[in-house]
């Protein structure tokens, strides 16, 4: 069972609730009044000017007392109060561009002057002072006063030739002015048939311009497709150009395989007639030979062991006789060796014996 206390608590807050959305509302609807109050008295001050003690006076009573303002009444003021904004804004705006385009100008103005003023400076102080002839850097004031009453003649030539381009200008706008004015009334001397002429023919002419405005616009139209349809085209072109190339490297790689495959397969038919001929010769030669007989077989064999017999004979006794060969060679090496030795001594012995008689008839004389 609830208490009495905390059920009162609980109505307490919702009545707290309920009062700080009711706060809020009226807050909201207070904040809505007020905006609008503004508007209408901005509607108002437009409309009609304050009295000269800042006062509305009093409000006009309807029978019944105070009429509430219907929606439309209120939509109407709110749409004049925004075109009235939207004229102060463009008011604003363009005084605004003015300012600005003013400001330019004498910004433009001052830039100039102060170019002016910095290439006087300078030519006074190339004309003064370093072109001076004094080494002291003292100038005369001759060299002064004539300068700037160059200065003045060049200004006062320039204000002439501004005032004959201000007079010209004039001229050409009384000219322009005389012109208007004669048009204006050779208007006037125009007819009611001859405006109504004249406004058929601008219709005519306005028919024409738009139906060339049309034709121009459709063959705008046509160019652009042209144009994408040309670029698609070119698109395409260069893509096929590629595949082009790719499938001429191809046809180039395949005709040169096919080239070393024809070259291959010529050496190939070439090698298989050889190896034809040659396998046809062997089959001739293997069938024009013939076999041999059991007996003859056995004869040829016999006499190639008897042959080899003999061979083997004859191999012994040509070793023995090189062995002799060599004793003999060696046996006469030795004697060879032995005659020379002889043939030394016997030489050496003739030698003794003449240096002897020598010695002997060196004596006796």
């Amino acid at each position: 069972m609830v208490e009495p206390g905390a059920a009162f608590d609980v109505e307490s807050e919702f009545d707290e609730v309920r009062l700080e959305n009711e706060l809020q509302a009226t807050m909201e609807r207070n904040d809505q009044l007020i905006k609008e109050n503004e508007m209408f008295t901005a509607h108002l001050f437009r409309r009609k000017p304050p009295p000269a003690d800042g006062q509305l006076g009093p409000e006009p009573v309807m029978e019944g007392g105070r009429r509430a303002m219907t929606p439309a009444e209120k939509l109407e003021i709110i749409m004049l109060e925004e075109d009235a904004i939207n004229a102060d804004i463009a008011a604003l705006t363009d005084q605004a561009q003015r300012d600005i385009i003013s400001l330019k100008e004498v910004l433009e103005e001052s830039t100039v002057r102060c170019n002016e003023i910095k290439k006087d400076a300078y030519e006074l102080r190339r004309d003064l002072f370093i072109n001076a002839d004094n080494p002291k850097g003292e100038i005369s004031a001759e060299r002064i006063v004539k300068y700037f009453q160059e200065k003045l003649e060049a200004k006062q030539a320039q204000c002439d030739k501004l005032a004959a381009k201000n007079n010209s200008l004039k001229q050409q706008i009384q000219k322009c002015d005389l012109q208007l004015k004669q048009k204006s009334e050779q208007g006037e001397n125009l007819h009611q048939i001859d405006f109504q002429q004249l406004q058929i023919e601008n219709s005519q002419y306005n028919a024409k311009i738009d139906q060339r405005n049309k034709q121009l616009l459709k063959l705008k139209m046509t160019t652009v497709k042209t144009v994408q349809i040309l670029n698609n085209g070119k698109t395409d072109l260069a893509g096929l150009l590629n595949k082009n190339t790719c499938l001429k490297r191809d046809i180039d790689e395949r005709k040169a395989q096919i080239k070393r495959m024809s070259d291959e397969l010529n050496r190939v038919v070439e090698d298989v007639a050889k190896a034809k001929k040659y396998n046809k010769r062997c089959e001739e030669k293997l069938n024009s030979m013939e076999m041999p007989k059991i007996l003859d077989y056995v004869h040829q064999t016999s006499e190639a062991q008897a042959l080899r017999a003999v061979l083997q004979n004859w191999k012994r006794k040509v070793e023995i006789a090189e062995i002799g060969t060599r004793r003999v060679i060696t046996a006469r090496h030795a004697q060879a060796q032995q005659d020379q030795v002889k043939l030394k001594q016997k030489v050496r012995h003739d030698a003794d014996e003449a240096e002897l008689k020598a010695h002997l008839e060196h004596d006796l004389q």
